[in-house]
């Protein structure tokens, strides 16, 4: 079960995802699967446990260094110039929305049948191609949050993150 995430999470703004009820019990899984995988690869191992101990019972942490990556920032380093960027963070719990509407949306693109994968198909709708869909843009965004929320962690705090061990995420190729 997710412990950061909820499905409410996806009731409303842009990763918005309409469920059925059966759908809401493979959501769940995509939340579950997606925190404890991105979550372990963005802070590393160690860090990742300290960040669920930190959590109270709704999910949100206490302690201020897991606070100031999990709420929205800027940070402007003192050699940005045009071609260095400037580190936005919309805050964990949109960074890790983004990664589960890609794979939720991606993965529901078809489904498996007795006889293999299949497209839906329906009377009033056409499918699209994969790339047809803003699912990239919104997987690109999360990633670009990634950068900030472990650029915050790894170079402007190193000191407060001494556990920090992440891994780079790289971003989804639209093709």
């Amino acid at each position: 079960m997710a412990t950061v995430l909820h499905l409410d999470d996806f009731e409303t703004g842009i990763f918005t995802i309409p469920l059925a009820t059966k759908q809401e019990l493979v959501l769940e899984e995509y939340l579950a699967l997606v925190e404890c995988e991105y979550l372990t690869k963005l802070f590393g191992v160690e860090l990742y446990e300290l960040f669920l101990a930190d959590l109270d019972p709704q999910g949100l942490p206490q302690t201020q260094r897991f606070i100031d990556i999990y709420i929205k920032f800027s940070i402007q380093p003192e050699d940005c110039n045009y071609g260095n960027p400037i580190y936005t963070s919309m805050g964990l719990i949109e960074m890790l929305k983004g990664i589960v509407y890609f794979l939720y949306v991606r993965g529901s693109f078809t489904k498996l049948t007795n006889n293999g994968p299949k497209l839906t198909d329906s009377e009033n709708s056409v499918n699209i191609r994969h790339n047809e869909h803003d699912i990239f843009t919104w997987f690109n965004m999360s990633v670009e949050y990634w950068c900030a929320i472990q650029y915050r962690m790894r170079t402007e705090s190193p000191d407060v993150y001494p556990e920090f061990r992440g891994l780079g995420l790289q971003r989804a190729l639209n093709f």
